[in-house]
């Protein structure tokens, strides 16, 4: 059954907002102790459509937390536990042009059906705006990226990154139960 986006707000990111045009740099060295002055390569990757996966209250604390930093001129870091987001947990979102033509026949109909677990199908009415999805769209459990949270807000105020409505949630709720149930599957050995 289609659902309608609700509308974003200024403020805390909210679990289930679906973001536009993220791009995420990472320079191109092992997750170990760099060298000082390493010219290491930047590797950017964009993220035409993100689907934001934290939890509400970790996001409402964390903001509220940056906000009183600001507010108070003081170092997040004074604030200890209560800015309990370092990074945002995002899932790549997908237009159903995308991924159709890699699932054919059957394997799409279950797909659609929500009937294949590293998928989610999402039928809605259209985001008014320009630029937003007007089709259904699809996501990949497996395809998820973690952001710095301050970057992230930094990439929305500087109108980098669009906020184009949030899952009601009713349906946000399928959508979360689904995709931490795949992420938490336990993988047997093949014999």
């Amino acid at each position: 059954m289609p659902f309608s986006f609700q509308q974003s707000s200024p403020g805390a990111l909210r679990q289930g907002e679906l973001l536009a045009d993220l791009y995420v740099h990472r320079v191109a060295i092992p997750a170990m102790v760099a060298n000082v002055g390493d010219d290491s390569p930047i590797e950017s990757s964009h993220h035409p459509l993100v689907l934001v996966m934290h939890s509400d209250c970790d996001l409402l604390r964390d903001f509220e937390a940056r906000q009183a930093a600001v507010e108070t001129n003081t170092p997040l870091e004074a604030w200890g536990h209560k800015a309990t987001a370092p990074h945002v947990l995002l899932l790549d979102v997908f237009r159903e042009g995308d991924i159709r033509p890699r699932a054919p026949g059957s394997a799409w109909q279950r797909i659609v059906q929500n009937e294949t677990e590293r998928y989610h199908y999402l039928r809605f009415e259209p985001i008014a705006g320009e630029h937003a999805p007007a089709s259904p769209l699809l996501l990949d459990f497996r395809k998820m990226v973690s952001v710095y949270t301050e970057d992230l807000y930094r990439a929305i105020d500087q109108q980098g990154v669009r906020r184009l409505g949030i899952i009601p949630p009713i349906y946000l709720q399928d959508v979360m139960h689904r995709c931490f149930g795949y992420m938490s599957r336990i993988g047997l050995p093949d014999e």
